[in-house]
């Protein structure tokens, strides 16, 4: 195993916590959203560190050889889904309209990088 795969695969925790934290800190803006108490300026921000967390995650698998494009399309279908939500007046009726498509494309994610975990032997 060469230094740089090792690199990769101490990342792949760290990367993968952070990209964690990015959903749960999308969900809550989306639920301030519903309520007024965060712009849609909040939930793109919030969004933004979504992608970023998502980027280095499929990074540090990339690195250690194992590949995500099966994951690749899940933000564009996110974003897809929180548009629409967006869109829509806020109200706690809107988000429970969009919530679950939010909620399936976000379990997908986990579900795939669960099982990407599972080939380096995490």
């Amino acid at each position: 195993m060469s230094i740089l795969h090792l690199q990769y695969s101490a990342s792949v925790p760290n990367s993968v916590h952070t990209l964690i934290t990015a959903m749960k800190n999308l969900q809550s803006t989306l639920t301030r959203w519903s309520t007024s108490r965060a712009s849609p300026d909040a939930v793109s921000d919030a969004y933004m560190q979504f992608g970023a967390g998502f980027n280095a995650a499929v990074y540090a698998f990339q690195g250690c050889g194992i590949d995500t494009t099966d994951l690749h399309q899940i933000p564009a279908r996110l974003r897809a889904v929180l548009e629409s939500c967006l869109g829509e007046d806020a109200s706690p009726a809107a988000l429970e309209y969009y919530q679950p498509l939010i909620r399936q494309h976000l379990y997908e994610l986990l579900q795939g990088l669960k099982a990407k975990q599972g080939y380096a032997g995490w």
